[in-house]
């Protein structure tokens, strides 16, 4: 095999500039990057750039000690432990115990631990076994104990309070089914502390006896079939998801006409199956605090028991007669998509059918603002910016507490109700998706050693994501193959053209970068300032390094250039950016990074749901709101391309792992504004006749049609006049 040695005499360079190229290091001009690769491809010679991490500190290694890995609670647990530690370039050995003690041990006793800098584990041994791993901290080795506390060791614990746990669904069982005389308790072996603990819980049950089956998760399903030999429990118990699933299995080889009640623990990632109610313990969580713990250990938090989200708390629904349906007045997006998706199940639950009339943006506005005319609509989608003006004028006001929907409170992230649901102190409609404008690049072009190069050589600045517009227009301008024949895509960025609330909500984030408004404090129009000026210019000059879109584009086609590899970055909505993951023939899978858009002034979007004022259905819709809010429907939604505006929503890792662009959005929300006029004053307006005046303007700017100058004076002209009125009161 040719050396680094071979390859500097082919090329003619130095040991030093061969190794920094191959590793993707130092500062090495285009020609010489060429001269190395072209040598060293003569010479067929190869070299994985990861192979560098196979040299890294022993001390990069964490340990993961877990029973098996058949439980859908394990994997939430270690995939939020391997998320964390990818992300911090740390590396993972997972070992699997099955739940023996003999083999928890061969594994402690294989391990070297020489290149163990920490162990995280949910431990299977008993009594004195554990004194194993408080041998290993003084040879400072961090161990931290998950969910099972082992006795008599001084050691670092995380999990969740088991005892309350049980306490809790004694009490639920106490309150919602009282004629229960027996329940049923499937656990794993009572020498677990959470197991134990549970169990001593679950034992304030009054009034009914407990039927405890014991077992094995590999003889789960032989054992459960003991629960149906004679007369069977009303309810069952369970304190892992596997169990439960193999309890159905049970009952269904029995074919019982009236199965049980199952009331399992579960992960808060996990979408109940029938029959199946979830007591959630948020895995993912545990596995990140354990991870953290690995990390730095807090001594101040050496037995750490962490918040459980509780029951998924289902709601009940109300059967309501066959042939009921009610109608939803929505916008064409990939939120409608999932919804229309996950709809036939509402129809299965209650016998309500549900129409929906899907309609562009524009169309929806003026639906809406003839609202009395289309008294056949039921539920109105409102997008979040509208809900101000339209709330009192179309929508019935919901009473939280009245209608059941007093758990969604405590379920929502901060600042959305009052974005999405509150006006003037009174709640018109709940939050259905969430959204907000982000910056989204192609980390393999970003992080390319030669394209950075080349880069640095065309501009004289490092690549990096833009923190201004005129970093991002820099940017664009390098990836436009027009621009720069050298690029390796056609385009630097993609803009889609769209109607006038496009055009103006892209032009106000450049506004904002440059520190300017539409608006002063005194509600006067500003766009004859100096920044108003430079901000259409920089959005016009970006306009250069996008591919040529139609009068009507929609955020979907600029998602779907993006997803097809043809541009370098993307600003968009986050509702919109899940087309480029779920798209069937994305080029862009794996290589997708994400940051706030250039100056940090994104726009918040997304949509609301609310009955309409005319509605003859009102109690029908009231159960479809219900139903949307569900746990279970709002994961599945998210899943689908929505973003429901839940925590658990935000802490879940699956849904980390396919959007990961969720925590920056979440924080962006949080922080955030929904307003974007006249922020400063208590003045409520349409703000879409602003966007459109201000969009029209701008788009026979770029049209040509007109000129900056024109296109500023014509705006404020028309915006000052719209706005007299309201100025006078």
């Amino acid at each position: 095999m040719p050396t680094i040695k071979d390859i500097a005499q082919l090329a003619g360079v130095s040991h030093g500039t061969v190794s920094n190229v191959l590793n993707g290091k130092g500062n090495v001009c285009l020609e010489k990057i060429k001269l190395v690769e072209d040598a060293a491809e003569q010479l067929g010679y190869s070299m994985n750039r990861q192979a560098k991490n196979l040299r890294k500190s022993m001390a990069d290694i964490f340990v993961v000690i877990l029973p098996y890995l058949q439980t859908p609670e394990y994997v939430e647990f270690y995939d939020a432990i391997r998320l964390s530690a990818e992300s911090l370039g740390y590396k993972l050995q997972l070992y699997l115990t099955d739940n023996i003690p003999t083999k928890e041990l061969e594994v402690l006793r294989n391990l070297d631990m020489q290149r163990v800098r920490g162990i995280a584990v949910i431990s299977c041994l008993r009594n004195n076994q554990a004194e194993i791993y408080a041998q290993l901290e003084k040879k400072s080795i961090r161990v931290i104990f998950a969910e099972r506390k082992p006795k008599n060791i001084d050691c670092f614990y995380t999990g969740f309070d088991f005892k309350q746990a049980g306490v809790d669904i004694a009490r639920y069982i106490s309150d919602h089914l009282p004629n229960i005389k027996t329940v049923g308790l499937f656990t794993l072996s009572a020498a677990y502390s959470s197991e134990n603990n549970f169990i001593r819980g679950i034992s304030s049950l009054q009034n009914a006896e407990i039927l405890h089956i014991k077992t094995d998760m590999n003889l789960a399903f032989t054992h459960a079939f003991a629960f149906f030999e004679n007369a069977y429990p009303g309810v069952i118990v369970t304190t892992h998801y596997q169990l439960a699933e193999e309890l159905k299995r049970a009952y269904n080889t029995l074919d019982l006409e009236c199965p049980p009640v199952i009331i399992s623990l579960a992960p808060s990632n996990l979408n109940s199956g029938h029959n199946i109610n979830s007591y959630r313990l948020n895995y993912g969580h545990l596995g990140k605090n354990v991870f953290s713990q690995l990390l730095t250990p807090d001594a101040s938090k050496k037995d750490l028991l962490l918040q459980m989200d509780g029951f998924s708390r289902k709601f009940n629904f109300n059967l309501a007669p066959k042939n009921k349906t009610i109608n939803v007045l929505t916008l064409a997006s990939p939120s409608t998509r999932a919804l229309m998706q996950l709809a036939p199940t509402f129809t299965k639950k209650t016998g309500i059918s549900v129409n929906f009339a899907v309609f562009s943006y524009e169309e929806l506005y003026n639906i809406i603002s003839d609202i009395e005319n289309y008294s056949f609509y039921d539920i109105i989608r409102l997008d979040v910016i509208w809900l101000p003006w339209f709330a009192e004028k179309v929508l019935k006001e919901l009473d939280f507490d009245g209608l059941g929907f007093d758990r969604i409170k405590e379920r929502v992230i901060p600042n959305v109700l009052d974005n999405y649901s509150i006006i003037n102190g009174k709640c018109y409609a709940l939050p259905l998706d969430l959204s907000i404008q982000l910056l989204f690049y192609r980390k393999d072009l970003y992080e390319d050693p030669k394209i950075k190069r080349m880069y640095y050589e065309h501009t004289k600045s490092s690549l990096q994501v833009p923190q201004s517009y005129r970093e991002f227009n820099d940017i664009s301008a390098f990836f436009t193959k027009s621009y720069n024949g050298m690029s390796p895509v056609q385009y630097g960025t993609v803009m889609p053209l769209g109607n006038s609330s496009i055009i103006t909500v892209e032009y106000l984030s450049r506004l904002h970068d440059l520190n300017g408004d539409v608006f002063g404090n005194t509600g006067l129009c500003t766009l004859d300032s100096d920044e108003a000026s430079k901000a259409l210019t920089y959005y016009k000059e970006a306009f250069q390094y996008s591919p040529a879109t139609t009068g009507d584009s929609w955020w979907n086609i600029s998602a779907q250039h993006f997803a097809e590899g043809d541009a370098a970055q993307i600003i968009i909505f986050t509702n919109y950016a899940t087309d480029i993951i779920n798209s069937r023939t994305s080029k862009v899978l794996g290589n997708i990074g994400c940051g706030t858009v250039p100056g940090n002034h994104p726009a918040i979007g997304g949509g609301t749901l609310g009955i309409s004022k005319y509605s003859q259905n009102a109690e029908e819709s009231v159960e479809f709101l219900k139903w949307v809010s569900n746990e279970e429907i709002a994961t599945a939604f998210t899943f689908l391309g929505g973003i429901a505006p839940y925590e658990s929503i935000f802490s879940n890792n699956r849904l980390l792992s396919l959007y990961p662009w969720l925590t920056a959005a979440k924080e962006g929300i949080i922080n955030g504004s929904v307003k974007r006029f006249l922020e400063h004053t208590n003045t409520v307006v349409e703000e879409k006749k602003i966007d459109t005046i201000l969009g029209v303007a701008i788009k026979n700017y770029l049209l040509n049609i007109i000129d900056e100058k024109q296109t500023l004076h014509q705006a404020k002209s028309s915006i000052d006049a719209f706005m007299a009125p309201y100025l006078k009161k």
